[in-house]
């Protein structure tokens, strides 16, 4: 329960800044999906100014909600067999 508790405070310190944060790479990007045309029912009203920011958001369908804890579950009891796959040397 020890090491659990340790890993769940490692999350909530990466959160909260405590941990240094990644900084994403900006100059690998690629353009994966592109408009020749303006789609049906849209209006081009021309490029946005240089320098202009969009926020964009996404939802994404929740699946097996709970998996995480599960897993953390898991790998912190020392009678279960996945156990082992993050503390090898135990």
């Amino acid at each position: 329960m020890f090491r659990l508790f340790v890993f769940l405070y490692a999350l909530v310190s990466a959160h909260v800044g405590l941990t240094v944060p990644h900084v994403p790479s900006w100059d690998n990007m690629v353009v994966k999906h592109a408009w020749k045309d303006v789609p049906t029912g849209w209006i081009c009203h021309g490029d946005a100014p240089e320098g202009t920011t969009i926020n964009l958001y996404f939802a994404l369908k929740a699946n097996r909600e709970d998996a995480l804890i599960e897993a953390l579950y898991e790998v912190s009891n020392p009678d279960h067999e996945r156990y082992s796959t993050i503390h090898p040397t135990i």
